[in-house]
């Protein structure tokens, strides 16, 4: 529903399904990408879940923001479970067992936006998302939910240069995760983190062609740390270093 020209509400009710797959109903071995012998469940039935979900959204010359709520309820939720921290031997190693299994599951939370347009080619972005999972069955947490997070980006954009650059652009953000300890009897929380980042990107006027120039440096500091979903943390496996990427993007046959 359009308010007024600033302001649209918006509100769902969604019906969903899914069928176990093969790896939930027939597993029966070790997963050496994440250490675990995974064991599957023949007799898992389709998932189904309700959701609600409602925002609200604003739209002015200087802010944009938006915010979002939902809650989605699924009745026979496949999951992974480790049970009175069972093991089993394989090639000469004890490795955790996991098992699929199924109940009832709750997942609710928010996502909300703010885009501040300090000026025509200066922008101040800002987002934080939550959720909150919840096992009905065990009154427990469910495994494997990510943290809330925070992400603040300033981006300016540069003068094109006539016959060279188009639209280029610098950015840096700041991806804040917060510490997860919502978490089942076999997880382990994981520490809060912060990561910086730089990018830049422009077209290009080459010939006939625009190809698009991108160069970014994720985790610009190196920082140390683990994801909550990172299954190789438990084998000390830390997550990825400072990352470089330069990319060049070309059309052929555009006009």
């Amino acid at each position: 529903y359009q308010l007024n020209k600033y302001l649209n509400l918006k509100a769902n009710i969604g019906r969903g399904f899914r069928a176990p797959n093969i790896a939930e109903l027939s597993s029966n071995g070790v997963h050496e990408g994440v250490f675990r012998y995974e064991i599957g469940n023949a007799d898992l039935l389709p998932e189904k879940s309700l959701q609600l979900d409602a925002a609200i959204e604003v739209q002015t010359e200087r802010i944009d923001l938006s915010f979002d709520v939902y809650r989605n309820y699924i009745n026979d939720f496949i999951y992974l479970r480790r049970i009175n921290n069972e093991t089993t031997a394989s090639d000469g190693e004890e490795v955790p067992v996991y098992r699929y299994v199924q109940g009832r599951a709750e997942l609710y939370g928010f996502e909300f936006s703010i885009d501040v347009h300090i000026f025509k080619s200066l922008h101040f972005e800002n987002a934080i998302a939550m959720v909150i999972a919840e096992n009905k069955d065990t009154k427990t947490p469910l495994p494997f939910t990510p943290p809330g997070t925070i992400h603040n980006e300033l981006r300016l954009d540069l003068p094109s240069i006539k016959g060279w650059l188009n639209k280029p652009f610098i950015s840096g953000s700041i991806d804040n995760h917060l510490k997860q300890d919502r978490i089942d009897q076999f997880e382990t929380p994981t520490d809060s983190y912060s990561l910086i980042n730089l990018h830049a990107g422009t077209t290009l006027k080459v010939f006939k062609l625009a190809p698009v120039l991108n160069i970014s440096v994720d985790n610009l500091l190196n920082t140390k740390y683990y994801e909550h979903l990172n299954r190789l943390k438990y084998a000390g496996i830390l997550n990825r270093g400072r990352n470089v990427t330069v990319s060049l993007t070309v059309p052929f046959g555009s006009k």
